[in-house]
């Protein structure tokens, strides 16, 4: 995986490197971590696509997960994993229900469900040897700075 780009702050050591802060998004260690992600992007992409615009949905993603894998590098760690990304989104859902003016009962009802979501997830985070906390935190500051940046006025009611 380091040689597929994942993030291994060693090897970041000029601006032709700095694709190691995107690439890890796409790389996993496994099947059983990619399909951690891929349940957990399915399961709050399509509520965050449809209310945030496609646009505005990939510039959270990319946020997200740029700044969790700029945390693991000033953490120094080995990282590969669309997880970054997926704390990002999964703090956006959280926020729906402040930032959205239209429809807050249901975005009540999914920001108090995700609020669990992100304990578990934090809770396995600290629990489970080899999982990147400074890639899953990183990703969680990363979809809070980008949900800030999107107008409220842009959100839409799916």
């Amino acid at each position: 995986l380091v040689d597929m780009g994942a993030m291994y702050a060693p090897l970041v050591q000029s601006p032709a490197d700095l694709y190691r802060f995107v690439t890890p998004m796409f790389l996993h260690m496994d099947l059983m971590h990619l399909g951690f992600n891929m349940v957990a992007l399915y399961s709050v992409g399509e509520v965050l696509e449809r209310t945030l615009g496609k646009g505005s949905y990939l510039a959270l993603y990319f946020i997200a997960g740029i700044t969790g894998n700029a945390v693991s590098y000033a953490a120094d760690v080995l990282l590969a994993g669309a997880s970054t990304s997926v704390f990002g989104l999964f703090v956006a859902v959280a926020l729906l229900a402040v930032l959205h003016k239209g429809n807050r009962s249901l975005f009540t009802q999914y920001s108090k469900g995700m609020l669990g979501v992100i304990a578990v997830n934090v809770a396995y985070t600290l629990l489970v040897p080899n999982i990147s906390v400074s890639g899953h935190l990183g990703g969680a500051l990363g979809g809070l700075v980008a949900m800030f940046m999107i107008p409220a006025a842009s959100l839409r009611v799916p």
